[in-house]
């Protein structure tokens, strides 16, 4: 059987066998009050209650140690789904709002502008499988504001208005 454990951080850590999470608990990196997952029948249990892991005996409540680590610490549930729960997704989403914004707004679209590059340089500060991508389109989005921003500035449009 395949078991996780929920992580003092809010992270998910296996699915790992009995053996390995009888180590953990010897080891100090799963409390009485961990929560452990059983992912043969999808029940979660506090680990006080898996007499397996002898940890039955200890207070359950009692407070974890400041630092644990766990033989995986980067590997926590991934954020999939929403559009703007990924770098690539946050970057789309910004340049489509600095592209947008900038037409009525161009000091807008210029903030907007600078937080799709901000989002494509952390892109590659997570060490993201999509850094370049994410890097391209928000330059390219960030060129687009200030190109159409210059050239509506030179037909008399105030930057801080905006207009035709």
């Amino acid at each position: 059987m395949q078991y996780s454990v929920q992580g003092t951080d809010g992270k998910s850590y296996g699915p790992v066998d009995m053996a390995t999470l009888q180590q953990w608990a010897q080891q100090g990196r799963v409390f009485p009050h961990s929560i452990v997952i059983n992912h043969a029948n999808s029940q979660s249990i506090r680990a006080s209650q898996m007499p397996e892991l002898g940890l039955g005996a200890a207070n359950p409540y009692a407070a974890p140690p400041a630092q644990v680590q766990y033989p995986r610490p980067d590997h926590g549930p991934q954020r999939t789904g929403l559009v703007g729960e990924t770098h690539l997704g946050r970057v789309i989403f910004r340049s489509i709002i600095a592209v947008v914004l900038c037409v009525a707004f161009p000091v807008g679209g210029m903030i907007s502008g600078a937080y799709c590059l901000y989002y494509g340089i952390n892109a590659f500060a997570h060490k993201d499988k999509n850094a370049v991508a994410c890097l391209l389109i928000s330059l390219g989005a960030v060129a687009f504001v200030a190109i159409y921003t210059l050239v509506k500035m030179s037909h008399g449009v105030s930057p801080l208005v905006g207009g035709n």
